[in-house]
């Protein structure tokens, strides 16, 4: 399989997330992001946007408030080999707490969002 793009609208965190309630696994998440590596053909692209969340561990953090923190996801995806090649603050939101899951209606559908934009090499 050969894509150009891959793109991930706030689920990124979901590599993290684990729950027995709705029977979503615990996903080892290199390998997945190797698949994605091997699926995206040389200087095609991953786009993730996904919802700030504080620094910390990316497992506690998702399964506690769905989000995750920018520079984790920059770390994944360098490590799974892929370059940064764009950011974006076009859905910055400076007024979200966040320290409050995204689903809490105080910042349900206005979070504060990053955009990243990966290149494999």
């Amino acid at each position: 399989m050969s894509l150009d793009l891959i793109f991930t609208n706030l689920n990124y965190h979901d590599l993290y997330w684990e729950s027995e309630k709705y029977k979503f696994p615990r996903v080892d998440v290199p390998p997945v992001l190797a698949g994605w590596f091997r699926a995206v053909k040389p200087g095609g692209h991953v786009v993730i946007v996904d919802h700030v969340g504080p620094a910390g561990d990316p497992r506690e953090v998702a399964n506690r408030l769905h989000r995750i923190d920018p520079e984790r996801v920059k770390a994944d995806m360098t490590a799974a080999g892929f370059v940064l090649e764009a950011e974006s603050s076009v859905l910055r939101r400076s007024e979200d707490d966040h320290s409050k899951l995204v689903f809490d209606p105080a910042v349900r559908g206005n979070t504060d969002r990053f955009m990243l934009k990966f290149r494999r090499p």
